[in-house]
């Protein structure tokens, strides 16, 4: 069946509206996207080159503009590394089974494969630890982990603080 105008509104409205809409927060809203997914995919890709990202625990629109803005790029990280964390924090919970839980020490062990090498992230600098604290808090923000257990402020002062669960 295909979608009415008032429903694919409403469906333009949720997706360009908020980031993603998490399974878990919106289940309603999650349920109406992703029963319409097919036709909307196609046509936000036709009318927009918008492309529509279903998972089994969100759903996002990826819309790209077609002038960046300096303002654009203000995502709360105060140094490169910050986003390199971020990032390579994303590649490993991309791997994960949803609501798999995990300790710090996984996650610092598969950011040392992930890292690019010319980074050279050492532990054992405080800045360092400071730059993947300012990631996993981006990362908690934005719903794709949550803190079970433990202190961030207790691995930004010791490389040894490793008791966090995620």
């Amino acid at each position: 069946e295909s979608m009415k105008p008032e429903e694919f509104s409403q469906a333009l409205k949720l997706l360009t509206e908020n980031f993603w809409i998490v399974k878990d927060d919106r289940p309603d809203d999650y349920h109406f996207l992703k029963r319409h997914a097919n036709e909307l995919t196609r046509e936000l890709w036709q009318r927009f080159s918008w492309n529509m990202v279903v998972r089994s625990h969100y759903i996002q629109l990826f819309k790209r503009p077609f002038e960046l803005a300096a303002w654009m790029g203000n995502n709360g990280f105060s140094e490169p590394l910050d986003f390199a964390l971020f990032c390579c924090g994303m590649a490993f919970t991309e791997d994960l089974e949803v609501d798999a839980a995990f300790m710090m020490d996984d996650l610092i062990r598969n950011l040392q494969l992930l890292v690019p090498e010319e980074l050279m992230v050492d532990w054992n600098n405080y800045n360092h630890r400071k730059s993947l604290v300012r990631a996993v808090k981006k990362m908690e923000e934005l719903r794709i982990i949550d803190r079970i257990q433990g202190d961030m402020a207790e691995f930004e002062q010791s490389e040894n603080n490793l008791d966090i669960l995620f």
